[in-house]
């Protein structure tokens, strides 16, 4: 059974990049199945996830579509979703940038794709280019924690 996502931003030239899982002193994955992006990155992704979002909404209640995408600042700072051949969690990393990066580790990749995005000039996009394993799909963005309530019983 596969995941419902929604699809967002497609990658171009020099937004993917690959960096090595981290590991433990005993040679174990600490950072399995979780990439990062700038914040340009998510800003992106965002604004493209609620613009396909809308318009499948307004296209199941007959509604026209809106041909502007409108760009937001994402509130969130990680989501899970799916690149290509790769599945897992992006975290947001304010170091990254300036532009839209969008990086993977090797713990994340299930299948392999051809990425054009992973190279650097122009996109050569041609008829090995498939925008399906260039485009960002959302499974969903992080939650805020639920409100919490202490009680003097919680402090002693």
């Amino acid at each position: 059974m596969y995941t419902d996502t929604t699809p967002s931003l497609t990658l171009e030239a020099g937004m993917l990049q690959e960096v090595e899982d981290i590991l433990s002193p005993d040679k174990r994955e600490m950072t399995d199945g979780c990439g990062l992006v700038s914040r340009e990155a998510i800003d992106m992704i965002y604004s493209h996830y609620m613009n396909n979002r809308e318009e499948r909404q307004n296209y199941l209640e007959g509604v026209g579509s809106r041909s502007v995408l409108a760009m937001r600042r994402c509130p969130y700072s990680s989501f899970q979703g799916r690149l290509g051949g790769m599945k897992g969690m992006w975290i947001v990393d304010d170091r990254l940038g300036p532009g839209v990066i969008v990086q993977y580790r090797p713990s994340q990749l299930k299948y392999e794709v051809p990425f054009t995005a992973q190279n650097s000039g122009p996109c050569n996009i041609d008829s090995s280019f498939n925008e399906f394993h260039h485009t960002v799909e959302v499974k969903e963005f992080d939650m805020p924690p639920p409100p919490a309530c202490l009680s003097r019983d919680a402090v002693q």
